[in-house]
C-alpha cells in the first residue's frame, strides 16, 4: 500500500462518454419547437367548414350575408345572391338569432321566403341545427361546386 487511492475499475477508457449538455439542451429545443408546429398545423386545419348540400339545394336564395348589429335584430345587408342575382339592399332575417351569428360578420346563408322578410333553411338534421356558414375562400368554393352541379344537372 503506498497511499495512493486504487483505481476504480470503473473509470477505465473503454467506458463511452456521456452526450454534452449542448446536444441534450439542442435537442430539447427541436422537440419543443416540432410539438408547436404539429399543434399550430392542427389548430389551422381542424374543423373545416363543411356546407350541407341538400339544404342548400333546397333553400330558395342563397345570399353572402353581413349580420348588421345585433343578431336578434335578424338585419343582413345582401353582399352577393347566388342563386337568382336578384337579392340586394338589406333584409330581415326572422331566426337569424337561432344560427349563431355575430354582429359584422359575413356568412353565407341559405334562405327561405318567411312573414316578414326570410329565414335561414333548416338543415333536416338530427340536432335540428340552423347552420350558417362563414364566407371563407374555402366555403365560396364548395358552394360554387355544389351551384354549378345543381346547374349541369338542369
Amino acid at each position: 500500500m503506498t497511499g495512493q487511492p486504487a483505481a476504480s475499475p470503473l473509470a477505465s477508457a473503454d467506458t463511452p462518454s456521456r452526450p454534452s449538455r449542448g446536444l441534450l439542451l439542442f435537442a430539447i429545443a427541436v422537440t419543443v419547437v416540432w410539438c408547436a408546429l404539429l399543434m399550430v398545423m392542427a389548430w389551422l386545419t381542424a374543423n373545416p367548414v363543411a356546407l350541407n348540400r341538400e339544404q342548400i339545394l333546397r333553400s330558395d336564395l342563397m345570399i353572402t350575408g353581413k349580420v348588421e348589429g345585433d343578431p336578434h335584430a335578424g338585419e343582413v345587408s345582401v353582399v352577393r345572391e347566388w342563386k337568382k342575382n336578384g337579392l340586394k339592399g338589406s333584409i330581415h332575417v326572422e331566426n337569424l338569432e337561432d344560427t349563431g351569428a355575430r354582429a359584422g360578420e359575413t356568412y353565407l346563408m341559405p334562405l327561405l321566403p318567411a312573414a316578414t322578410g326570410y329565414r335561414v333553411a333548416e338543415a333536416r338534421l338530427a340536432n335540428s341545427a340552423v347552420p350558417i356558414y362563414p364566407a371563407t375562400p374555402a366555403a365560396v368554393a364548395q358552394l360554387e361546386e355544389i351551384l354549378g352541379a345543381r346547374a349541369e344537372k338542369k
